[in-house]
């Protein structure tokens, strides 16, 4: 039950940076990504970690394995990183490449933090439990 909570908090991370990202590409233009994709990776740091604590403790609670809470907190926490990264890196380059980053972008993020949220629980847990 733990890794579609994973996937799915990514990918509205993912989404949210997005609409920003967009909407700063419409009101702005493209520009200068690094300062703009770099604050959204701070943010993907500061909301994984809340938001790792928390499901870290509801994993503890149901489970009462420590590890398992770390596991999950890590997963959460690389999958928000990787989630304001993506919101923000994708419309960008997709609107310098002429495509529409509204159209095109959502796509991509949610495929992107779903594998990655995936990938990360199971690696960790393969890792950090067996």
């Amino acid at each position: 039950f733990l890794a579609p909570i994973i996937a799915a908090m990514g990918g509205s991370s993912g989404t949210q940076s997005l609409a920003v990202t967009i909407r700063r590409i419409t009101l702005q233009g493209s520009g200068s990504t690094r300062g703009f994709v770099a604050k959204e990776i701070l943010v993907g740091l500061v909301n994984g970690a809340v938001l790792g604590v928390g499901i870290a403790l509801l994993a503890f609670l149901i489970d009462g394995n420590v590890m398992l809470g770390l596991v999950v907190l890590l997963a959460m926490w690389g999958n928000q990183i990787v989630a304001g990264f993506a919101g923000a890196f994708i419309p960008t380059r997709l609107d310098r490449a002429g495509i529409d980053p509204s159209i095109a972008s959502s796509v991509f993020v949610h495929t992107l933090t779903d594998l990655l949220g995936f990938f990360l629980l199971l690696w960790l847990a393969s890792h950090l439990l067996l």
